[in-house]
Formats: C-alpha cells, structure tokens, sequence
C-alpha cells in the first residue's frame, strides 16, 4: 500500500490564483471599456440611439392616442347621462353642471380636455374652458345670451356671476355646418383645426357628438375640444431627450402640431407644411425657422407616411438630424397622420456617450470596490487555512491544537475545530483498534500481531511452540462460544502452571496458541519440552486448578528450534504449524520438531494434488483385481477386489496408500469413486463375458464422503444397468472408521442398497473403532479383519486371539470373515485351522489387471 500520493499540482496556489485572475480580469475589462470609447463606440451609439428612439416613439404614439381619446370618452358620459331621459329639450342652465364636472375630470391623470361645450337645436350655446394659469387650473364659462342666443359672453370664472372679461356679437351656432352634419349624421365625428372664436391664435380640434333622448329626438351637440398646439408639448413629457423636436401632421400630411412656439395658422396650408418656427431646444443644436423650412422638404413630409421609415437630414453647417415617423390613429380612425421625431444625431451620440461612460467609471468604480472587499476577504480566508494545511503532521501524530485568538470564518472554524475532534477520535480508535488486534478479549492473552510488535520479546531466543487444542472449534459449535470461553480460559491457565515460568503465551487462532520459551537451548533440552507440551493432553493429574479438571482437552503441538529474529518469524510460525499437522496424524497430544522433511513431504503433497487433478483428466488410472479364494473350493473363484492404480508417466507407480488420503482430503476422491465404479463394472462385465462365474461377487471400496452423496446410490445401480449385471455381482465395502461418521446418512444408504440386492461388506474390522453396540444396528454381509493382525499370527498370541475372536463374531452375525494379507503356506494352514473359511493374500495371487484373469484362478 502506498504511504504517500504524488499529485499533479499548478505552480501557484488558490489564493494567488483567485488574485491574479482579478488583476487580469480588470485589466482586461478596462481595455476592452477604453477601446469601446475611442474606437467602437459610434456605431454602438447610432444603434442604441436609433433603438431608443424608436421606443421612445412608441410611446409618443401611445400618448398621442390616449390625448386624442379624451374628448371620444368626454362625449360619451356627458351623452349617457341623458340617454335615457324622456326630456323635450335641454337647456344650457340644464348642462352647465354637468358640463362643468366634466372639465374637471383628470381622466388619463393629470391631462383633460381644453373645452366642453353643449349646442341645442336652437342655437343655445354653452361651454367651459380648462386653462393653465401660473401653474393653476382655471376653469371659465363661456355662454350665448339673448332671445336669438347670438351673443356670446366670456366669463372670467365658471359662473355667470363672475365677470365678462369679453362678449362677441353677432355669434350664431345655427349657421355652423357641422351643426347640421350632427343633425343629419346622427354619430360622433371629428373637425378640422379651427381658430378660436374670440381668439385668432388658439387653435381647436373638437369631437362632437349628437345627444339623444329615450325616444331617439335630438336634445344637442356635445362637444369636447383640444388644442393641438398642446398636444405635441404634452407627448415631449415621455422623450428620453429634452432636445427632441416633434411634428405631428394629419392625413392631408400637414403640420397638426409642433413641439417648438405655437405655429401660426399660414402653416396649416399642405403647400406651405416645410415652413416652421425656429427649432427651440433647450441644450444642443438650435435649427434657424430659415433652415428648418429647407431640410422640411415635401419630399421630408411624403417619407413620413411610410411606417416606421426613418431619414438624416443635414443642416447648412454639417450638422446631422435623424428624422423618425410613427403612424398613428383615434380609436374610431377618423382622425390619423404620422408622429415626426427630429433628433440632433451629435447631441444624441453625446449623451449616450456620456451616460455610457459615466456608467462605465461607476462599474468600474463598483469592481474595484468588490475587489478590494474579496482580496481582504480572501486574505482573511486563506491565512488562517494555509495555518491549518501546514499543521497537518499534527493531525497524523494526532496533537491537534486548534487555532486560538483568531477570528475565523465559519467553513475555516468548522475544518479547524473537524481536525482537533478527528486527531482525537484517530488517538481513541487508534488505540482501540490496537487493542482488537494486539490483546485477545477472550483470554487476556496477546495476538500474534501484538506479540510480532514487540520484537525484544523473542529475538535471541530459539524454542517456540504451537499449540493446537483441536475440540475447541466443536466445543464452539456445539456448545456455544461463552462455554468455549471458559474453555479456552481453562486451557489458558493449564499452560500457565505446566509450561516454564517466563514463557510468552498469545493467541494465534481460535482453538490456537503460541508459546516462546523464556532461554536459550540445546537440542538435548526438546526431549523435556516434548514430555511437557505433552502433558497439556494426556497428563490427567490435578495441577492445582479445580476448574481445569472439568474439561477434556483433545489436540498436538509442534516446536520450531532455531534462531528467532524479526524477518524471520512469520517462517517460524508456519513451520511449528506443519509440525502440529504432522503430530495430528499421529495421534492425540503428540508433539513434534518441526524438520525440513515435513515441509518438503508438504510441498510434495501440493505437487501430487496438482498431478493428481492432471491424472483425473488424462485417464491416468486403471483397475486391478486381486482374488478372494474360498478355503473349501480352492480350484475356483467367485470373488474378488477391485484396486485402483495409478501409473504417471514421469514418476511411474504411485502407491493407492500415498494418493487415496490426499484425494478424500481434497475432496477429489468423489470423480475418482464414480470413475472406480463405472470402470469395475465395465471390467467385470467383461471377465463374465470371457467365462468368467455370473455371480461374481466384486468388492469395491467406498469411502464415506461417497455414502453422503445424494447421487451414489442411483449412479452405482445404472452402472449395473448399463454393463448387463446383476445387484448381486457387487459388494461395496467401507471401513470400520466410516461406521463413525454420519452414522444415520451411512446407514439409510447401505440399507437400501441391501434391499436391492447389493452386499456390503465392513473392511479393515479391529483396527481402530470396533464396537460390538454398532454392529447390532448396522447391515452388512461381510467382515474382514485388517491385515496387521494377520501378518503376524504366527508369532504373536495376541493377534491370533483377535483374529479367533473376530472369527467367533463373524460365525455369531452368520457372515463370513475375509483374513487378509496372507501371503505363506504356513499362514494359510493356521487360518484354515482356526476356521477361517475365505482369504486375499499374495499367496494366492497379486492384485492383476482383469485380463490376466480366467473362469480358474491358480495360486501364484
């Protein structure tokens, strides 16, 4: 595992990074803004400026609309008001309130109609005045008098109790012509720009309206007037520019309106619409009436009915206008024309000019300021951190001390007082975890990580010892792990009072221990180190521990004696391991030194379960038979074994005792029994076919990790099935050790297949297990008595006791005994006299393939 990462890091740290990006970045924005200025700007100028201008004109139009909609809305609530009404007639005195409240009215907010006046049939004539005076409104009266109401008298006020500031005679409403056009229409229309009465130089555009009774008779003629010389001055209000000039004209495409000095009536004339007043504005370019009436060409005038169409005219001193028309209508579009705004294009460049630049220093201005808050912001930021980032050794010692007296931002504070509680917690699970894996809960003991931690603890010594206590994993099993405690703890203390005092003890394993001994010894001294290793198992004296003498303990020990150091340890360890392997074979509470033999005898062990899976796959094997003869019919044999060989073709023969341990080890011996099954039953099939006796009896041996397949059974009957014999022709034998194992699965198995017909035979009987209570449950047909008790029957009384013995059990179950290994005359002679009616020996014949073999076997 890696102790450090190398990473790809940049030149610069964040905190430089972030700062100079800020420097470039403000750098760059005020270059592009000073380029922008001298170089670009123009263009952008006349873009935005034409853009702005044709917003502003929108709602110039907009504007206009809503001014010329005030007189349609007057006439429409001063005409429903009456509608309705069953009156005759109407006379001024009747209107003159009603007229009066609506002068009053600021329909569209501060803007009204100029005049309100009601003419009746008869010429009786009524109206008030809406007038600006010193910022003041005004209202004033004007009303006909006399019985042919042709006299028209202004008041200074709204009454006609105030004074008459004049009085026009010879004033008659009946001759008027759109007094007759309402009277005839019977709708609302709009006239033409007329002077007014008693003033020459004010101009009135009025809508009038016909006023009705319920029953449809003409009562009057609303009107509502506005002077359009206001109605340009009135629209200027929404001009982003306060130099802007705007020419309202009509549909004949004269002059309605100007926003310069009120335009004389010559100028109302189509042929006379490019003269104007002077151009007056209030700052920039002043146009002479001179100039304004040369650039206001006709060809000027017939452009503006085009929508939307702008023009540049150009003054005799070189100075540009930009000229823009707008369309626009009343609501019922009597009354339309087009909005002219001429603007002065250096006036308008200059203050868009100066608006963008002194909106650029205040941005400008405004990064400056923010960069200057996020420089001491960042400082602040970073300070404290680059702290906390050069202290980290602190956080891998685990000292942590967290920054005191400093004020600290909360992400700072947070990572900050984070480290202080991990370096804590990393000192806490540190020494916890240390704990887990250096002492043993369970035994106090220490584990081989905290006894390997600790080298002075076995360097220089020579003597170590494994210990394997081989019930405890069952005693866990079965018993539960707080019994297996108290167990193990047993066992603990046993070593305590039997090893030498000094001796270092830890735990290894589960049911494992590793025990140095304190000196430094001589090859003499591992005879008293075996005997007392030993005695941990086998010695049943008190050794001063009551709880000790409730416990059975079952297991082997192994020593390692050499020289210990650091490097070598983990090597040592394993070799003790091996020697308890091979002390294990021998029985319990065995001990033994570990020697290279064992290692080597290990790793031959690995090379033949490697050859041994090559073997399985390459054929390898092959079947041999060796013949159980019948002491009463010597001549012939119906009965026999069947072995498996193996011939490798580098290393020869390799003997069944060395490969048949290994494969039920590993598990490989279940491929290898279906291969001995299938292939003693094709050979025996052939040696019937070739003379052989057809009920002739094959013993095959099973091992007991066969019995507890859940496939043995129907794989051995179609084999039978398969080759053309009979159950009978088949024996199966198992050792007398397998009875011991899984006792119920063997024996439902064997059970069946006696029911079928297959007989079972009990080999290697007296050799280890042998109990009469066993064999009362168990079924079989045949007993054979291991071969070590033959081997010597002559010489050793007790052996031929066991074997007499046997041969009296055998006779009591009504089975025969098969004695094996008999290999002279002389033992041949002795079992025939002991009553031993079948035996496989040498002496008969070696185990030989099934093609040597006849109907006839003769001894060898």
């Amino acid at each position: 595992m890696k102790k450090t990462i190398s990473h790809s890091k940049y030149p610069v740290s964040l905190a430089c990074a972030l700062s100079g990006l800020a420097i470039v970045s403000f750098c760059i924005a005020g270059a592009m803004l000073a380029m922008f200025v001298s170089t670009g700007m123009d263009e952008t100028i006349r873009y935005t400026g034409e853009r702005l201008i044709q917003s502003s004109g929108a709602n110039v139009v907009q504007t206009l609309e809503d001014y010329m909609d005030l007189p349609t809305v007057t006439n429409q609530l001063f005409a429903r008001t009456y509608e309705n009404s069953d009156l005759d007639a109407l006379s001024a005195t009747q209107v003159a309130e009603t007229l009066k409240q609506l002068i009053r009215t600021d329909l569209f907010g501060h803007v009204s109609v100029d005049r309100v006046s009601f003419t009746t049939p008869d010429g009786n004539y009524v109206a008030f005045n809406r007038l600006d005076v010193n910022n003041k409104k005004i209202i004033n009266m004007e009303k006909t008098s006399g019985d042919a109401h042709n006299i028209l008298n202004v008041y200074e006020g709204s009454t006609e109790y105030s004074r008459v500031v004049e009085t026009v005679y010879d004033f008659n409403k009946l001759v008027q012509p759109w007094l007759e056009k309402a009277e005839q229409s019977k709708k609302s229309f709009w006239s033409r720009i007329y002077p007014r009465s008693y003033n020459k130089n004010d101009r009135m555009l009025a809508y009038r309206t016909p006023v009705y009774n319920r029953a449809g008779k003409l009562l009057g003629v609303i009107s509502s007037e506005i002077m359009p010389d206001s109605m340009s001055r009135y629209v200027c209000e929404v001009l982003p520019f306060k130099d802007n000039t705007i020419l309202i004209t009509g549909r004949d495409n004269n002059i309605v309106s100007s926003s310069e000095m009120p335009i004389s009536p010559a100028l109302l004339q189509p042929e006379l619409a490019s003269a104007a007043k002077e151009h007056h504005q209030a700052e920039g370019k002043r146009l002479t009436t001179k100039e304004l009436r040369q650039l206001l060409t006709p060809e000027i005038m017939e452009k503006s009915t085009h929508q939307g169409s702008s023009a540049e005219i150009t003054s005799g001193k070189g100075d540009k206008y930009i000229v823009h028309t707008i369309k626009y209508g009343s609501t019922d579009r009597e009354l339309h024309g087009h909005v002219l705004l001429i603007t002065s294009q250096d006036s308008l460049s200059g203050s868009i000019k100066k608006t963008i630049i002194a909106f650029a220093i205040k941005i400008m201005g405004l990064f400056a300021i923010v960069y200057l808050i996020a420089a001491i912001v960042l400082r602040n930021f970073f300070s404290p951190l680059n702290n906390i980032i050069g202290k980290n050794k602190d956080l891998l010692n685990m000292q942590w001390k967290p920054e005191e007296n400093k004020r600290l931002f909360p992400e700072v504070a947070t990572l900050d007082s984070s480290f202080f509680r991990l370096s804590h917690e990393l000192a806490a699970r540190t020494e916890k975890h240390r704990k887990l894996v250096e002492e043993d809960n369970l035994t106090g003991l220490p584990t081989r990580a905290g006894m390997l931690s600790k080298p002075e603890s076995y360097e220089g010594k020579n003597l170590l010892a494994r210990v394997h206590v081989s019930n405890a994993a069952n005693i866990a099993r079965v018993m539960g792990l707080e019994y297996s405690g108290r167990f193990l703890r047993s066992f603990v203390s046993r070593m305590k009072n039997i090893l030498p005092g000094g001796t270092l003890l830890c735990r290894d394993d589960f049911g494992s221990f590793l025990a140095i001994f304190p000196e430094v010894y001589e090859q003499k001294d591992l005879m008293f180190f075996e005997d007392i290793l030993q005695s941990l198992f086998l010695d049943i004296k008190s050794d001063g521990d009551a709880e000790t003498e409730r416990y059975c303990f079952i297991g082997n020990s192994g020593m390692f004696f050499g020289h210990m150091t650091q490097e070598r340890m983990p090597e040592v360890i394993l070799n003790s391991g091996i020697a308890v392997q091979h002390a294990e074979k021998i029985g319990n509470g065995e001990s033994l030194v570990f020697v290279q033999e064992m290692q080597e005898q290990g790793l031959e062990n690995i090379r033949l379960h490697e050859k041994l899976q090559h073997a399985i796959a390459n054929d390898e094997f092959h079947i041999v038979m060796q013949p159980i003869m019948n002491l009463d019919n010597q001549s012939s044999c119906n009965e026999g074994e069947s072995l498996i060989r193996w011939q490798t073709p580098d290393e020869g023969f390799i003997s069944p005792i060395k490969f048949i341990s290994l494969a039920e080890e590993s598990g490989l011996i279940i491929p290898i029994g279906r291969w001995v099954i299938a292939q003693s039953c094709k050979q025996l099939a052939k040696f019937i076919v070739r003379g052989g006796p057809k009920d002739f009896k094959l013993h095959v041996n099973i091992s007991a990790m066969q019995l507890q397949q859940p496939d043995f059974a129907s794989h051995l009957f179609t084999c039978i099935q398969e080759n053309e014999l009979m159950n009978g022709n088949i024996c199966v034998e198992i050792t007398e050790s397998t009875l011991m194992k899984h006792t119920d699965q063997i024996v439902d198995t064997l059970k069946y297949l006696r029911r079928l017909g297959v007989n079972v035979a009990i080999d290697d009987f007296g050799s280890g297990y042998s109990s009469l209570s066993y064999l009362h449950s168990f079924p079989f047909d045949c007993l054979k008595i291991d071969r070590t008790f033959v081997s010597d029957i002559l010489t050793n009384e007790k052996n031929a006791a066991v074997v007499s013995s046997v041969l009296t059990l055998a006779k009591s179950f009504n089975v025969p005994l098969v004695a094996e290994g008999v290999e002279t005359l002389e033992m041949l002679e002795k079992l025939q006299e002991m009553g031993c009616e079948r035996v496989q020996g040498y002496y008969f014949s070696r185990p030989l393939p099934f093609d040597d073999f006849t109907a006839t076997v003769n001894r060898g």
